[in-house]
């Protein structure tokens, strides 16, 4: 078997921009890939980001790098749900 793992660091002052930015090339990832998204402490969610990640989350193994269980799991709802809360 063969996939690919990139890895997005979004652990950054929140910014529609930057999230725009780390994310847009990974439409091009295969199917299957491996999507590892840093976030580190980062709570506030952008909608570019919450948006690209929902959408691609049923074809890439999305994993969220956090430092506590309470922003994963805000990423990790915000992600499955699409929405930003």
């Amino acid at each position: 078997m063969l996939t690919a793992t990139v890895t997005v660091n979004l652990d950054h002052e929140p910014d529609d921009r930057e999230d725009r930015r780390a994310l847009f090339h990974l439409a091009d990832l295969p199917d299957g890939a491996h999507l590892i998204v840093v976030v580190g402490s980062r709570t506030f969610l952008t909608y570019d980001a919450v948006t690209w990640l929902a959408q691609h989350k049923d074809r890439l193994h999305v994993e969220i790098s956090a430092t506590s269980t309470k922003t994963a799991r805000r990423w990790y709802d915000a992600i499955t749900t699409g929405e930003v809360m």
